[in-house]
């Protein structure tokens, strides 16, 4: 009988994929990633890295360090081998495309699941405001659309002052006011995010949409 001590530990397929350059840099390749995700067709998984091209370069991210195209072999459906076009991906652009990805596909949870558990601070504050997407309709009024979740989505102090019109002092007085009042236990919609820096570190603070809609009654801001 085999001891339980020695049992390897199971290894995420996303793990198993991925690859290290010469200079210690990982990545994923595209096809093989498209393939755990569930997509059997590749030309469907490059809408998905287009629409993660835009969301990345949209959050500041230089889409060459992160989206990497290069030429391989590869066999395609008729079992005929050819030189095609695929794309080395970061993780945090890994990230960007299980954000973007079919969300009722199984192994699109599991990626994001994975990616999520491992992204850095900085990507992973980018994600959570990511979440949401804001507009202001034809008579001035704030809409808010909800573009990717896993269950609710966050936002720092800075973008619901920017998605309410006032300042985040305004937040965080009110902030202040749920707390007191105990309508809301402030404790469970939260997360702190450190951010790296060259001189410090900064933490964040991101709040889940409980908190938020408390912010969007009309009561609030008098």
């Amino acid at each position: 009988m085999q001891d339980k001590n020695n049992i390897p530990e199971l290894q995420s397929p996303f793990e198993q994929l991925r690859e290290l350059d010469a200079d210690g840099k990982e990545w994923w390749n595209s096809r093989r990633l498209a393939r755990v995700m569930g997509y059997g067709k590749y030309w469907n998984f490059e809408r998905v890295i287009a629409k993660a091209q835009a969301w990345t370069s949209q959050k500041g991210y230089h889409l060459g360090e992160h989206f990497v195209e290069i030429r391989e072999m590869a066999e395609l459906g008729n079992g005929a081998i050819r030189e095609v076009a695929s794309m080395l991906l970061s993780r945090a652009a890994c990230m960007a495309v299980t954000m973007n990805a079919d969300q009722k596909k199984e192994m699109v949870k599991a990626a994001q699941q994975y990616f999520s558990s491992t992204i850095t601070p900085d990507m992973a504050a980018k994600s959570m405001e990511a979440s949401i997407l804001m507009y202001r309709g034809g008579r001035g009024k704030v809409q808010v659309q909800v573009v990717f979740d896993t269950n609710t989505f966050w936002l720092s102090q800075q973008r619901m002052a920017e998605l309410f019109g006032v300042t985040q002092q305004n937040i965080s007085y009110h902030l202040i006011q749920i707390e007191e009042s105990g309508e809301l236990h402030l404790s469970e919609g939260y997360k702190k995010i450190l951010l790296p820096s060259d001189k410090c570190s900064n933490e964040v603070v991101m709040y889940n949409l409980d908190v938020v809609m408390y912010h969007s009654r009309p009561r609030d801001y008098v």
